[in-house]
């Protein structure tokens, strides 16, 4: 097996509580690497994957797979409100195009900031 950890998603940004530079991993959300650089932050997270990958792969576990090299369908199936479908259906009757199509135009829009995730207990 081969360390294909180049491939994983990175993200940089900046983090004001540590007036820092954050490298994360989308596939490996555990890790993170701290830098005043993003540069650095940057290369640091992608060094500290890829060790963990070669840890990985050296104990004989599987590392995960990288976002972008899963065969994707192109269908997923999702569930809405009943009046979401129907204001949806109302949209793309007076667009004049199919509920797919519309679906797939508003998907493919920039989404919004999202609200962090709650923390604590059940």
């Amino acid at each position: 097996m081969r360390n294909n950890s180049a491939h994983y998603t990175y993200k940089i940004f900046w983090f004001e509580p540590d007036q820092k530079f954050v490298g994360t991993c989308v596939e490996m959300p555990g890790l993170s690497h701290l830098d005043a650089d993003a540069e650095a932050a940057g290369r640091g997270i992608r060094e500290l994957v890829a060790f963990a990958v070669d840890d990985m792969i050296g104990e004989g576990e599987v590392p995960p797979q990288a976002i972008m090299e899963a065969n994707y369908s192109g269908q997923f199936v999702t569930r809405v409100p009943k009046m979401l479908h129907a204001r949806l259906a109302l949209e793309a009757r007076e667009n004049g195009v199919s509920l797919n199509s519309l679906v797939n135009h508003k998907l493919s829009l920039p989404a919004p900031p999202m609200s962090p995730k709650p923390s604590g207990g059940a």
